[in-house]
């Protein structure tokens, strides 16, 4: 017999319940992921000859001391009537890795890459290692993550399908700002975003953004209808003729599947 005061009680286990609880705190790489995928097409034939196209892409593991996070969107349309032709080809993804370094503060390294034919470029990555805070942690209602660090950024542009230009690769020594913000409406809708601001270490008046949201209406556990954001900005890009900003605005069904840690009668 063994006594033990109540206010030192925190949890009540049976042998298989600790054994479950054991094996979420290390999960295997094939457990805990969460995806989101969004899917979206538009085509009109006959007097219109358009297509439009749209996808996006989210995947998510969370631990008790770390986290990966990697998305991909992208957007394609065309014209195919006379004087048409390509009207929007971009693609964008990244990943970030988290490492809590105690319960508010964690280590960061990510990577985010932008593909844009209309701007002429052809790839810009921007890989990023600083230090994070978790301002709100609130998993059910709200959390929010602020975050610095130091970034590497290399882009390579070769021109437009409209206006040829010799290639121009810059290298770029840069700060990284940003946030990452969640918050839950209710049972049903959620709404993810976060932003990053790119100052050029070599010429302050010089930087980069970007913004990644999304709101997402559940319909059942594994269905939801989601309304995806994302833009990227650019002070000065090399093109002539090329416009600084570029937004995807996409919406479409959300198929949700979630890939749990197994428990000890698995």
């Amino acid at each position: 017999m063994v006594e033990v005061p109540m206010a030192k009680i925190t949890a009540i286990r049976s042998s298989e319940g600790q054994n479950s609880y054991e094996r979420s705190l290390h999960p295997a790489w094939n457990q805990g992921w969460n995806v989101g995928a969004t899917v979206g097409l538009g085509l009109a034939r006959g007097n219109s000859d358009t297509t439009n196209f749209n996808t996006s892409l989210a995947l998510d593991r969370k631990t008790l001391t770390d986290e990966i996070k990697m998305y991909e969107s992208s957007v394609y349309a065309s014209n195919g009537l006379k004087g048409g032709g390509v009207t929007a080809n971009a693609i964008l993804g990244g990943v970030r890795y988290d490492h809590n370094i105690t319960e508010k503060l964690f280590a960061f390294g990510a990577g985010d890459f932008t593909h844009d034919e209309l701007q002429g470029l052809d790839i810009r990555q921007i890989y990023t290692g600083g230090l994070g805070w978790h301002l709100i942690d609130k998993p059910n209602i709200t959390t929010l993550d602020v975050l610095a660090g130091i970034n590497y950024t290399q882009e390579t542009y070769s021109g437009t399908p409209t206006t040829p230009a010799p290639t121009v690769t810059r290298h770029l020594p840069g700060i990284t700002v940003g946030e990452d913000f969640m918050h839950k409406f209710g049972g049903s809708t959620t709404l993810n975003a976060n932003a990053y601001f790119y100052p050029d270490l070599s010429d302050l008046s010089q930087y980069r953004f970007s913004l990644d949201a999304s709101l997402a209406t559940k319909i059942n556990n594994w269905l939801a209808w989601q309304v995806g954001l994302s833009d990227r900005y650019v002070t000065n890009p090399p093109i002539a003729g090329t416009k600084s900003n570029d937004l995807i605005l996409a919406t479409g069904l959300n198929i949700t599947f979630t890939q749990r840690s197994r428990s000890a009668s698995d």
